[in-house]
């Protein structure tokens, strides 16, 4: 179930979110910087796969990664009553 919710989680919502709960200026900057363009590939038998633009998800293996993460479903949890995430 969580890796479903983080596939479906969408990094303009993130933007919203964070904005919406008062992160904005130099560190929201940052942040918007660091989603904005990400590209992904893969590298089969020494080919490389053309770049696939990433549109969602968190970045993996970053410390703040998992608080992004809570920070947008923080309130989908409270919309659908979902039971918080242990």
């Amino acid at each position: 179930m969580r890796q479903a919710l983080l596939i479906l989680f969408l990094h303009i919502g993130l933007f919203y979110k964070l904005y919406s709960l008062g992160i904005k200026g130099k560190l929201w900057r940052l942040l918007v910087e660091m989603y904005s363009g990400m590209v992904s590939n893969v590298i089969q038998g020494g080919a490389r796969s053309p770049d696939i633009n990433i549109l969602q998800s968190v970045r993996q293996g970053l410390v703040i990664g998992p608080w992004l993460y809570m920070f947008f479903i923080h309130e989908q949890q409270k919309v659908f009553k979902l039971p918080l995430m242990e």
